[in-house]
């Protein structure tokens, strides 16, 4: 698995449903919506229900309250970010065990995101990915036991909105909340320590360990392991087969109901650092381009390659040191945004790696900055050398803000320029109508400079378009861009097609990775980047006038394949030579 989700506003989600028969149910309160009629499902109508003279929804639900709710024809509509909150109402019973039901469906294609909170403390966070229809359900804890409680529903990366209806609470004995599993902190093939959080109220759990068939049905290690105690959280489990893949799922119990399965957990190696990789001198190194080599690393699965492209001015020049017009990106529309997740690289889009966007949306040839919480929602270039011209450098940007899919003026946008993690000049720009170019000056850059747009509004959204980093540069300054990161998989080289124009070298640093527990969740753990290797091309004349004129530092020796040898094999062999000067050479030799 090489992505990974990463949400840091989620809390955990709690398992959908009961299989368990419920018995002495009571309802709490089941409403269908019925009486708000006006609009249809396909074409909710445009009046917020919960606001003005007339308050149409606390006039017929009294207590009921909210933000941005439109009738849909006997059902509700919230539009993004806004919420539904109930009346208060006893819910003591059972201690403070609620389910929690209702239908759900997004008004958009790619689906939309919601939260259940239970009085203050959000206990649901969940997703729908699709526009139908969804039945869900929840088992929570924390309503009152000793006063009353409300629900609230609040929709988020919801642009056309999200529909509610059937929205029921019920409590019984029989409703059990279950546990919620973590990934293990120990793991090592032939044991690890299953983790889970612990409910309140419960006597003990019920613990599942298992591989799965061809089919993916379990093959149990362990099945109903009681873990007693309320306060357990955790059991070691050994004796297992370090070539087979385990999962586990827990329950929680009281004694008298006994909850659903918790979400289910894929057990991985945790490994806790990786040595960084020894880049070793490229091969084939030829005017259309070289094979870069490294070293193994004991624990790593695979190795990613960075390389950059460095080039010496031949005279003054004002040099664009970065450009992107974001024409990768082809979904959405400033009306109609696409939603990708909280945060990402934006490689697969740029024509540069590096840039990187929190809380952004997408809109053909345009990144959004659309905050979901009180951070500001942030454009980052790929981190340039701007030393140069005593750290003055110019950025020239286009950008427009939009509510509800029109243009408008007065947001501001924050520039930040970084030097390394300190952030040392910003400048503001207040946002007139429409998408304008904005250029701006600054006077601080270094020789690890990003540059940095931030965004904190929540009502409006700032679209980005035509980003360009300038600088005056000197006649024999070198200028160093990112060519690209390269997934090598688990092998020891990679070849590149990358020409040696007049002026122009390259080098390149490798990190190892492995997929293990970072964070509590499974993703990628890398090492530090390995030592960096200069690769310089040059017209071969003869490699014994080379040898001549130069010192040998090193000879190594490769396949033609690029993997390293200890000495020549039979056949052809690559011959690499690398002189004190820093220069190296190659030539096929013949055993």
């Amino acid at each position: 698995m090489k992505k990974v989700l990463h949400l840091a506003f989620a809390v955990a989600m709690l398992m959908m449903g009961q299989s368990a028969m419920a018995q002495n149910v009571t309802t709490v309160f089941d409403e269908s919506f019925d009486l708000f009629t006006d609009g249809s499902e396909e074409s909710p109508a445009t009046t917020d229900i919960s606001t003005g003279y007339t308050n149409k929804l606390g006039t017929n639900l009294p207590g009921w309250s909210g933000r941005y709710v439109y009738e849909a024809g006997g059902k509700l509509k919230l539009g993004d970010g806004g919420n539904l909150q109930t009346a208060r109402y006893d819910m003591k019973a059972n201690k403070g065990v609620v389910k929690i039901s209702r239908r759900v469906r997004a008004l958009d294609d790619f689906g939309a995101m919601f939260n259940i909170a239970v009085n203050y403390s959000t206990k649901v966070t969940d997703y729908v990915f699709d526009n139908a229809w969804h039945d869900v359900s929840y088992v929570v804890t924390g309503a009152s036991t000793t006063s009353t409680t409300y629900l609230k529903v609040t929709a988020a990366m919801a642009a056309n909105g999200l529909l509610i209806d059937n929205l029921k609470v019920e409590q019984s004995e029989s409703f059990y909340p279950a546990p919620v599993a973590k990934q293990p902190t120990q793991a090592d093939g032939t044991s690890f320590t299953a983790k889970w959080d612990y409910i309140s109220g419960s006597t003990g759990y019920y613990l599942d360990v298992y591989t799965k068939d061809a089919a993916g049905a379990p093959v149990y290690a362990l099945q109903n392991q009681f873990v007693s105690g309320a306060y357990s959280s955790s059991y070691k489990v050994t004796g297992l087969d370090p070539t087979q893949t385990y999962f586990f799922v827990v329950r929680a119990t009281n004694g008298t109901a006994t909850s659903e399965n918790s979400n289910e957990i894929q057990v991985v190696k945790v490994i806790a650092s990786l040595d960084a990789p020894e880049a070793l001198p490229a091969s084939n190194v030829t005017e259309g381009g070289f094979t870069a080599n490294w070293n193994a690393v004991e624990n790593a699965e695979g190795y990613s390659l960075a390389v950059q492209k460095v080039e010496t001015l031949k005279e003054d020049k004002t040099v664009v040191v970065a450009s992107e017009d974001f024409a990768g990106i082809t979904e959405g529309s400033v009306s109609a945004p696409g939603y990708p997740s909280l945060s990402e690289y934006l490689d697969k889009y740029t024509n540069e790696s590096g840039w990187y966007a929190y809380a952004h949306l997408y809109a053909a040839g345009m990144v959004g900055l659309s905050p979901f919480s009180s951070s500001p929602a942030t454009l980052t270039s790929p981190m340039k050398d701007l030393s140069s011209n005593g750290g003055k450098f110019t950025v020239k940007v286009r950008m427009g803000a939009t509510q509800y899919g029109s243009y408008v003026a007065g947001d501001v946008v924050t520039v930040n320029v970084f030097n390394g993690e300190n952030v040392v000049e910003s400048k503001e720009v207040t946002l007139v109508e429409g998408l304008q170019d904005y250029t701006l000056e600054f006077t601080s850059g270094n020789a690890m400079t990003f540059v940095e747009f931030s965004y904190p509004g929540t009502t409006n959204r700032v679209w980005i378009d035509d980003v360009e980093i300038s600088q005056d540069k000197k006649a024999g300054e070198q200028i160093e861009s990112l060519v690209g990161t390269y997934d090598a998989g688990n092998n020891l080289s990679y070849g590149l097609q990358l020409p040696f124009d007049e002026g122009v070298s390259y080098r390149y640093g490798v990190t190892a990775y492995v997929t293990t527990v970072v964070g509590g969740e499974i993703g990628l753990l890398h090492s530090n980047v390995s030592n960096i290797v200069d690769v310089v091309y040059s017209e071969p004349t003869s490699v014994n006038d080379v040898d001549a004129v130069k010192v040998v530092k090193s000879v190594r020796y490769f396949d033609l394949n690029g993997r390293a040898l200890a000495q020549p094999t039979d056949g052809v062999s690559i011959k690499v030579v690398t002189y004190t000067d820093g220069t190296i050479s190659s030539a096929k030799v013949m055993k």
